[in-house]
């Protein structure tokens, strides 16, 4: 029995810090055609290749070229942690117009030029 109140508690701890966590907003895209030899490289030159992040060969993916970012385009990794959970870059977070910016370069297909 003791046993069970304490499983039970132990779920309704987990439930109430779960329901914590902060719901983040969807930044829509602002209905621009940003490129990656433009607008989106000054933004991953700014906020992601500094400090051994994304520069050239981290082992974390380098972001020097649209080559290098491809993958994490093509999994949707680069879109999870940047405009989903938010958790890149690292540093911070990114003002509304760059997430923006980013959100639409995704939204027309990551387009290269």
């Amino acid at each position: 029995m003791k046993l069970m109140r304490v499983a039970f508690a132990s779920l309704v701890v987990i439930g109430l810090l779960s329901g914590c966590k902060e719901d983040l907003v969807r930044i829509p895209c602002d209905g621009s055609s940003p490129v990656w030899n433009g607008e989106v490289f000054e933004i991953v030159a700014a906020t992601c290749l500094g400090s051994s992040c994304h520069g050239s060969g981290s082992s974390r993916g380098d972001f020097n070229s649209y080559a290098g970012i491809e993958p994490y385009l093509l999994d949707n990794s680069f879109e999870i942690s940047v405009l989903q959970n938010r958790t890149m870059p690292q540093n911070g977070t990114l003002p509304d117009s760059s997430l923006a910016a980013l959100q639409c370069w995704l939204e027309n297909g990551f387009p290269e030029n």
